[in-house]
């Protein structure tokens, strides 16, 4: 349902705009900019947070998965590791029926079991050390389950005696189970039973013995190192694992694999041709091996988790809410959600086709079997991986949606323009500030006759906002912020901050810029906490594009009944070029600065307009609340890159728009707005 303006009042944003009134002058750069982000990642990259960071720990619960019996209570779940005074605002439980939460202070609640059955407790904590980055959530798992089915874990981990007895034995009860774990002549043991029962493996080592399970219906929590383990059923809600030092085999059709956050697997192959595999990496796991067609949801607390997909795993689905380093010898499809950054994909062969679908923070990069990686944006939408028969640079290159072949398909193409490489390090200097810092003379530009440095500028959205750097008394660019704060890291490192650095030069009267990449957690990893990156600069054309912009908004869609919609159209009888032979526009992207997501530019010739659309997020009414504030606090929202072809060149030209472009209360139309940018080639 489409809504006029008098009756929503306020329509939603999206395409076009222009950058911060205030930095009106530094526009040109602005735009020029973006052209370069064909070629760079759409968000800053993450990388999995390095054993050498100084104070690594973060605030934690003291468990993330607890189980309790039905009427147990008094259990403390409290917070560790709670160096910046964190303290328990408000505790939520998803099913009240299953488990109570009670007794809060500052740092510490009490669960209590009520009835069988899975909840999760969320905390929401504050503290006050910060002015920002001072909320965030918690949640620990809980399962409740009989009193009949549990056996508690040890404080000591007790080896059962030994008895002499059978080399094989089968089990299907607890007590059968322990009398079996203290047979020393035995060598094989099989839990097989259809009953719903809950089995608790003992802590010990069991080295000799192979084990093998094959109990549908029940739950098993194993403290105990085999020899091997093989998983042939499992009732689908858990199999937990406590131990260190396993090697499981899982040839379940349906699983959900728990590791402990105290235990580690060394590697966990599944076997099953389509099966429906959930594991949960609290802990970690050395190594997960994918020898089937299955579906695989891997999900937990881990830093990282080593995935295989090996030859006979073809048309995997893979689902990632974990940092997983993938190594493919097959064609598979990935969806990453957040939680997923920094993730990784390798593929061996040259034939290999993958689909991904990025719902992270941050790019995904894939490194194809010729030594290219292609970098696929966080835009959460599927995009092809293919082999690359070309050379080049093998940066990312979708087609129309960045700078690309024009079809869609993944080309690498021969760079004549130059490209800019610049060292920078961090200097955490106090508790709350830390800076950023460039030297002149780490600026190197290679492809020029006698590159001058023109102009240096910093975004921490993509280009959405430009600021200058301050300059010390050596000459040095400088960045200041409370991001690299010594006791900012954490967060730092969490969500995966950074700066976009925009660099002007000017060589021989041609003016040149582009985007210089800087995740900090790549700095303060890195020795002597300092980084080089690297660039692609594009060349300012003496052709402009001039457009209107115009933004409807409404709700009822029927990929989300209760959502809204938000659609930026151009349309094609506004579109006006200054310069060029035959110049004609092939595609663009429109980044929105409030849900950190890419959106693409579709032709719709049927409707004689370009059009992007943000959609299922928020309700219609979430969504007017949100252009109401913006239009008060004159920000931008979103940041949008248009590419153009003419005469076999291509050009890219950008600009940022807030919500007072198309919304203030002097507009005569509202949710329109025209704009003039400058091209630059790429290409």
């Amino acid at each position: 349902m489409q809504r006029p303006w008098n009756e929503i009042r306020f329509t939603v944003f999206y395409e076009g705009g222009d950058m911060k009134l205030k930095k009106m002058k530094q526009a040109a750069a602005v735009l020029l900019s973006a052209a370069m982000a064909f070629s760079m990642p759409a968000a800053v990259q993450v990388t999995a947070v390095s054993a050498s960071v100084k104070n690594p720990k973060y605030v934690k619960l003291n468990t993330a998965f607890k189980t309790l019996k039905e009427g147990q209570s008094n259990y403390k779940l409290y917070l560790t590791n709670n160096k910046a005074g964190w303290k328990i605002q408000k505790v939520t439980v998803s099913d009240k029926s299953v488990a109570g939460a009670y007794g809060k202070k500052a740092a510490s609640i009490r669960l209590k079991g009520k009835k069988e059955g899975n909840a999760t407790v969320t905390l929401k904590l504050k503290t006050n050390k910060r002015k920002k980055n001072n909320v965030k959530k918690l949640k620990c798992r809980v399962r409740v389950v009989p009193v009949t089915a549990v056996q508690e874990k040890p404080e000591v981990p007790v080896q059962p005696p030994v008895t002499p007895g059978e080399a094989s034995m089968e089990v299907s009860s607890q007590a059968k189970l322990e009398e079996a774990l203290a047979n020393a002549s035995l060598k094989t043991l099989s839990i097989k039973t259809a009953d719903a029962v809950k089995l608790v493996i003992p802590a010990g080592s069991y080295s000799g013995v192979a084990l093998t399970v094959d109990a549908p219906n029940a739950e098993i929590e194993n403290h105990g190192v085999f020899q091997s383990i093989k998983i042939l059923a499992i009732r689908e809600n858990t199999w937990l694992e406590e131990a260190i030092g396993n090697n499981l085999q899982v040839a379940a059709a349906s699983a959900r694999i728990v590791v402990g956050k105290d235990a580690r697997a060394e590697k966990i192959d599944f076997m099953e041709k389509g099966a429906d595999i959930k594991l949960e990496v609290h802990g970690a796991v050395s190594s997960v091996a994918v020898s089937a067609t299955m579906k695989i949801e891997i999900s937990g607390e881990a830093v990282s988790v080593p995935v295989i997909l090996t030859a006979n795993a073809a048309g995997t689905e893979v689902i990632a809410t974990v940092p997983i380093q993938v190594t493919t010898d097959v064609d598979a499809s990935f969806v990453f959600g957040k939680g997923a950054e920094g993730s990784k994909i390798k593929a061996t062969l040259r034939s290999i086709k993958l689909t991904l679908t990025n719902n992270t923070l941050q790019p995904i990069p894939v490194e194809k079997a010729d030594g290219t990686t292609q970098n696929v944006p966080n835009t959460g939408r599927p995009y092809s991986v293919t082999p690359t028969t070309g050379s080049g640079s093998g940066t990312y290159n979708p087609g129309t949606y960045y700078p690309g072949s024009g079809s869609g398909s993944d080309s690498t193409v021969k760079r004549t323009l130059p490209t800019v490489s610049v060292r920078a390090s961090v200097r955490p200097d106090t508790a709350t500030r830390g800076a950023l810092i460039i030297d002149k003379k780490d600026i190197v530009v290679s492809g020029c006759v006698s590159p001058v440095i023109k102009n240096l500028q910093w975004s921490g959205h993509r280009g959405a906002y430009m600021y200058a750097f301050e300059t010390d008394s050596a000459g040095r660019y400088v960045y200041n912020t409370d991001s690299l704060g010594l006791d900012n890291l954490e967060e730092t490192m969490e969500w995966g901050r950074g700066v976009w650095v925009l660099v002007t030069i000017e060589d021989q009267g041609s003016e040149y810029a582009g985007w210089v990449i800087m995740p900090f957690s790549e700095m303060i990893t890195a020795a002597n906490k300092e980084k080089t990156f690297k660039g692609n600069l594009a060349k300012k054309s003496s052709m402009t594009l001039s457009f209107r912009s115009e933004v409807i908004s409404g709700s009822a869609i029927a990929a989300a009944p209760d959502k809204g919609w938000i659609r930026t159209v151009i349309p094609y009888e506004s579109v006006q070029f200054q310069g060029g032979s035959s110049p004609r526009i092939t595609g663009g992207t429109a980044y929105d600065v409030e849900s950190n997501m890419t959106f693409k530019l579709v032709n719709e010739t049927s409707e004689s307009r370009w059009m992007a659309e943000k959609n299922g997020r928020e309700t219609f009414d979430k969504l007017m609340e949100q252009v109401q504030a913006g239009i008060s606090r004159n920000e931008c929202f979103q940041f949008v890159t248009i590419q153009v072809t003419d005469n076999g060149k291509k050009y890219a030209g950008t600009v940022s728009a807030a919500y007072r472009d198309y919304f203030a209360a002097d507009k005569a139309e509202k949710g329109k707005c025209s704009f003039t940018i400058p091209l630059y080639e790429y290409e």
